[in-house]
């Protein structure tokens, strides 16, 4: 632990960069503060930021075939990507998270990304014990929300993948796991929005 931090410190951890820039072969990484204890008690704002995880974020394994290299970075890291910045941004804010917000420029048939990367062990934690798994698009169960907090989840899910019509008459809501849209559905019955 303690060479770890020595490492973030003295900018000598890198990564092969993500920025799709041609010259730029690593990423100094730096040392992310975030408030750890942000998933490990339900909140209007910790059930927001969870449906917008659920949605477009993701846990990645580092480096499955370098365990000596797992163990000295952490074996997971919570990515989270968007087209536009802000709702990263907001994100950020809400965690009270220093992470910086990357660009990646349109490249091929794959659009402009603003990401941003988490890697804290009580974060991951926190998250697979809520349920967001790696891989998790077709897999991914909806999580056990206080019905009090299950508005915030909603709306940080509809944030994430879910639109509204020109005309303001018809939302849309798109997952790739049927048993998490179904929940949705029916919390949305549950409080009478959906009929």
């Amino acid at each position: 632990g303690q060479a770890r931090e020595l490492a973030f410190q003295t900018n000598k951890v890198t990564r092969p960069s993500l920025s799709g820039e041609a010259d730029q072969v690593t990423t100094v990484l730096k040392k992310v503060n975030v408030n750890q204890e942000f998933f490990s008690k339900q909140s209007a704002e910790m059930a927001y930021v969870l449906g917008v995880v659920c949605t477009d974020g993701c846990i990645v394994r580092m480096h499955p075939g370098n365990t000596q290299r797992s163990k000295m970075i952490g074996s997971c890291r919570l990515t989270l990507g968007q087209k536009e910045p802000e709702l990263l941004q907001k994100v950020l804010r809400i965690m009270d998270c220093d992470a910086t917000v990357r660009h990646r420029e349109k490249k091929g048939i794959s659009g402009e990304l603003y990401s941003f990367e988490i890697t804290n062990k009580k974060i991951i934690d926190d998250l697979l014990k809520l349920g967001v798994v790696p891989r998790k698009s077709r897999i991914l169960k909806f999580p056990e929300v206080a019905e009090e907090h299950m508005r915030h989840f909603i709306r940080g899910c509809w944030d994430g993948d879910g639109s509204v019509s020109k005309d303001g008459h018809r939302a849309s809501f798109v997952s790739g796991s049927y048993y998490f849209i179904r929940s949705i559905v029916t919390a949305l019955r549950k409080a009478e929005v959906l009929y």
